[in-house]
């Protein structure tokens, strides 16, 4: 038994289905238009202790506090370190786009400035300073702890390790 029209009804039924998937079909997200916060669990006051390398094998304790502000695209930190051999007040902006760091920082008691280049992820970040003082730096973290690791060359300033946690 044969039905005429039937394959135009299944037609029919057909493009209409094609429209609904289409209509219904979500739209594409494109890497670039999403900017996941890596920097929200940094931002806020911290504070905690360490210790500062110097040359000649001097070592000091030392005390800091830090601030961290911005968005999901920017972080402006600010950092504090007291000890008996000299304090440390590094400041820096840093911008990331496609998980790479760029930006610029400064440093008071050494009266240094430079560039910074690096990259982020959902719990370090990690960059080169460049300028006045080369070195590097590293922030491992997460909501509650953080470890700052920082190294330089060719200042009596050689290495200072921080263990902070969220004030």
């Amino acid at each position: 038994m044969r039905y005429e029209g039937c394959s135009s009804v299944v037609s029919a039924f057909v493009a209409v289905g094609l429209m609904i998937g289409v209509v219904a079909a979500p739209v594409p997200v494109f890497a670039q238009d999403v900017v996941k916060d890596l920097f929200s669990q940094l931002r806020g006051k911290w504070g905690g202790t360490g210790i500062m390398a110097l040359s000649e094998n001097r070592k000091s304790r030392i005390i800091c506090n830090a601030e961290y502000s911005g968005s999901a695209s920017q972080l402006v930190l600010a950092i504090n370190c007291d000890s008996d051999f000299e304090d440390i007040k590094l400041r820096a902006r840093l911008s990331r786009s496609m998980g790479r760091l760029s930006g610029s920082w400064q440093e008071e008691g050494y009266n240094a400035v430079g560039a910074i280049t690096g990259s982020a992820s959902d719990s370090r970040l990690s960059f080169r300073i460049g300028g006045g003082v080369n070195g590097k730096m590293v922030v491992d973290y997460n909501a509650r702890r953080q470890t700052v690791l920082i190294e330089t060359l060719g200042i009596p300033l050689e290495k200072i390790e921080i263990n902070m946690q969220r004030r």
